[in-house]
């Protein structure tokens, strides 16, 4: 067993003011040319989705009509109070002309940045420069998404999940991820005693989760010969982050 250490920071934030009832509901409607009319889904949203006061949307838009067919994906635009909401509808069953679909509200991109801006900072306290995120995260136990944080002239991976949505209130860890590629290179280092040779490479699938019990598994290839390499986090202290590296005994 090899043990490294290298630093991340774990930190948890909220958005509130949402508007989905339950983080998602189910609803049916009648299709038309194998596809519900953006019409009938904006109706849909309307009806379901309130504000904390219980009132309803002032207006719900809708790009295209939603495709008849299990998995599709539609996000439309709501507003309620001056504002806009994105609400992402997924198609989840299909029976004949009775299409049933979950609608789920998205965090805007921009507020999670922010709240990243507002809770990640560097030992001295100083703020991110900047940070940016591909997408809107959406309000569901488990969702995702992986955002760019630039201070003092580095880049650093921040991983944000969704741990719980209740009534308006969406609460989601933000966790300073590990570079797969430092990560690779701590095993490259460490596993060279191991083999007697500097491995030819070392790949790992994704970035390292700062949090404890994290697993990464990643590969060695040298002369030829693929070894496995597990990565576990044991303990994340004050933003180290130690994890212990078990090399496979077999090539695969």
């Amino acid at each position: 067993m090899i043990r490294s250490a290298l630093r991340t920071t774990l930190v948890s934030g909220a958005a509130v003011g949402l508007m989905a009832t339950a983080g998602a509901c189910s609803c049916s409607v009648g299709s038309k040319s194998n596809a519900v009319s953006k019409d009938d889904v904006a109706s849909q949203i309307s009806a379901k989705m309130t504000d904390p006061a219980g009132l309803k949307p002032e207006s719900v838009t809708c790009p295209n009509d939603l495709a008849a067919k299990v998995g599709a994906q539609l996000d439309c635009t709501m507003k309620s109070n001056g504002q806009s909401y994105a609400v992402n509808v997924t198609v989840t069953s299909v029976n004949g002309s009775d299409v049933k679909f979950d609608m789920v509200q998205k965090i805007d991109k921009a507020q999670i940045a922010n709240d990243i801006s507002a809770k990640l900072t560097d030992g001295a306290g100083n703020k991110p420069d900047s940070v940016s995120c591909p997408d809107n995260l959406l309000a569901k136990v488990g969702a995702q998404l992986n955002c760019t944080m630039n201070a003092k002239n580095q880049t650093y991976n921040v991983n944000v999940t969704v741990t719980s949505v209740s009534g308006t209130s969406v609460k989601y860890d933000m966790v300073e991820t590990v570079d797969k590629d430092k990560v690779a290179g701590v095993i490259s280092n460490k596993v060279t005693p191991l083999l007697g040779v500097t491995p030819d490479s070392v790949t790992c699938p994704d970035n390292l989760k700062g949090v404890e019990g994290a697993t990464l598994r990643c590969q060695v290839n040298t002369a030829g010969k693929t070894y496995g390499a597990t990565v576990t986090v044991t303990n994340v202290d004050a933003g180290d982050v130690s994890f212990d590296i078990l090399l496979d005994n077999q090539p695969s």
